[in-house]
């Protein structure tokens, strides 16, 4: 029953980021407010950690423990935050001006986004 719940809010959550990603491409919203990218990244660490535990419960152990699955919840999380801004940079998507603050406060929010997931899932699971 909890996979089904996990599958569903992976789902739900992958389609509003998606959603979420296009309209403020389109609209150009990333542009004109420069911290609107800050749900995004929390959002995309949610359904990164989401993702990263249905391949730890199908892939790795069905019975992996909460803390065992925090840590490798959080480093997929990390190498999803990570090659995210790589992919910012490279497409030019973030500005030169406060880069290293942007890609920091990217990074802390996709990670906190991951932290909720990992909650979330622990939730679900009990």
């Amino acid at each position: 029953m909890h996979a089904r719940k996990i599958i569903s809010t992976l789902f739900a959550g992958s389609v509003i980021l998606a959603v979420g990603h296009h309209l403020l491409i389109s609209k150009g919203w990333y542009y004109q407010y420069p911290h609107v990218d800050m749900p995004m990244h929390l959002l995309g660490g949610f359904v990164g950690a989401l993702a990263a535990y249905a391949v730890i419960v199908t892939v790795v152990d069905v019975s992996v423990s909460a803390e065992k699955s925090l840590v490798g919840i959080m480093l997929a999380v990390l190498v999803i935050v990570i090659g995210w801004e790589v992919f910012e940079h490279i497409w030019g998507i973030t500005e030169d001006a406060g880069l290293s603050l942007d890609t920091m406060s990217d990074m802390l929010f996709g990670l906190v986004g991951g932290l909720v997931g990992w909650c979330a899932v622990t939730a679900i699971r009990l």
